[in-house]
């Protein structure tokens, strides 16, 4: 016999897990948020602020992939930081999760209105394996951390590009 007992305790414990998926995920693009805020009220360029903000971006992602905030917005910083095909690589996945977000469109007219249809590199479906997939996917963001990391070592004491004031529209909150 089925013990249903045990599918109510399977079901509650999925749930808590979700529930601490959505406040990690809400917590980490809080906490990029406000290293952006900081970013933006300091009267020098703080690579450290975005590179924090970044990092929780990052953390963001892991936690929920389905959402489009974390991507527009960690497109922004590379594009301020001048790392167009990152810029663009996550506008595309932004995009790809919802093409209706204002700032999809800003962001893609500040990148020369870049085509974010077609054919990407991660589109290998019937190559990879969805685990292939996911792997990759996993070694990008590690990858764009670096990146991140890199931010650190710039000798310049100003971004070469200001924030674009229509995509940061996440921070009016």
């Amino acid at each position: 016999m089925y013990n249903f007992d045990n599918l109510v305790s399977v079901k509650k414990n999925t749930e808590k897990i979700e529930e601490k998926r959505i406040n990690n995920y809400e917590t980490a693009f809080n906490n990029a948020l406000l290293a952006l805020k900081d970013f933006k009220s300091k009267s020098s360029y703080d690579p450290q602020l975005l590179k924090k903000a970044a990092d929780n971006l990052i953390e963001a992602m892991g936690q929920k992939r389905s959402k489009p905030e974390p991507y527009i917005t960690l497109s922004c910083i590379f594009y301020m930081i001048n790392e167009d095909k990152l810029a663009i690589k996550y506008l595309k996945v932004a995009s790809e999760l919802n093409p209706n977000l204002p700032q999809v469109n800003e962001l893609r007219k500040l990148l020369g209105n870049i085509s974010l249809t077609g054919p990407s590199k991660d589109d290998n479906s019937n190559e990879l394996s969805k685990q292939s997939q996911q792997n990759e996917k996993v070694k990008n963001l590690e990858a764009s951390s670096l990146k991140i990391k890199k931010i650190d070592s710039r000798n310049t004491n100003e971004p070469k590009r200001a924030s674009p004031k229509g995509v940061f529209g996440f921070l009016k909150k």
